[in-house]
């Protein structure tokens, strides 16, 4: 998988820029993996809930790509990483050859979709506006080859309008996403 932005791929690089980020930026960065992996052997390795999947790289035009958050396109996606492969697998068994031609303005094909659907395994995941110091922890396990930094934003919330930001720094406690450094350290 090449990077969105940039070719670097060195962990001591990217842990660098993590650094860099500070306590007041969020982060979105593509998670590659050492080796495709199936949602449940992503969790055994003690990592926090994810809600989207790289089931292939973008070796063609398009990657094959899952966000199991609800939508108008998944009503039944329940956000849920112990249910993202089975979700994925559902939309997939609704597709038929048929579908190929529209498939293929997408970049896909029902050939790769029920290839990878198939095989259930995913190549990586998309943090998004995460905090610099879970990246970098991520960073540190054996499974990861490496994280794609796409951007890096001022972390906000937005008021009850939703158009004025307010700036906040990510707390600086070992608390990561209700997890703490060590349990992310359990391989």
């Amino acid at each position: 998988m090449g990077s969105p932005l940039n070719s670097i791929s060195s962990k001591q690089e990217i842990h660098r820029i993590l650094s860099g980020a500070g306590r007041a930026k969020g982060v979105t960065a593509l998670v590659e993996l050492e080796t495709p992996m199936t949602a449940e052997q992503i969790r055994d390795k003690g990592y926090i809930t994810f809600t989207n999947a790289l089931f292939e790289p973008a070796a063609e035009p398009a990657p094959v790509y899952w966000d199991s958050r609800s939508t108008m396109f998944c009503r039944a996606c329940s956000g849920d990483s112990h249910a993202l492969t089975e979700e994925f697998r559902s939309w997939v068994s609704t597709l038929t050859p048929d579908d190929d031609s529209t498939l293929r303005q997408f970049g896909l094909t029902y050939d790769r979709l029920t290839k990878a659907s198939s095989a259930g395994k995913i190549y990586g995941y998309i943090e998004a506006e995460s905090n610099p110091i879970l990246l970098r922890e991520i960073l540190k396990k054996s499974h990861v080859k490496t994280i794609h930094v796409i951007g890096i934003n001022k972390n906000c919330e937005l008021d009850e309008d939703g158009r004025t930001c307010h700036s906040f720094l990510w707390p600086k406690s070992t608390q990561l996403n209700g997890l703490t450094y060590r349990k992310l350290d359990n391989e």
